[in-house]
């Protein structure tokens, strides 16, 4: 078995590329709208009636009653993961 160097844990993109290139395929980006863009920044002027949020609320609760109790992959650290994701993919920008 060959020893693993720091060397070999260090990631390089190919030359001329980033490491997005490699996911572009994976990831369908759209494409930028600024008039969506600007009607999402008030998130007030949605409406969702109770019944929907009723259930919703219970769904989440059934999902945070099916984890198991675990001091780090519980439904608290699965709710930091989801909104980073959600919140790195925002910032995700295709490139032209």
């Amino acid at each position: 078995r060959e020893s693993t160097t720091i060397a070999d844990l260090i990631y390089e993109a190919p030359e001329g590329t980033i490491c997005l290139d490699e996911v572009q395929d994976a990831i369908s980006m759209p494409q930028f709208n600024a008039d969506v863009a600007e009607a999402t920044l008030d998130s007030n002027s949605v409406k969702i009636p109770e019944d929907i949020t009723i259930q919703l609320r219970e769904y989440v609760n059934l999902i945070a009653r099916s984890y198991r109790r675990n001091p780090f992959h519980n439904f608290e650290h699965a709710c930091h993961v989801t909104m980073s994701v959600s919140k790195l993919l925002k910032r995700v920008v295709a490139p032209d």
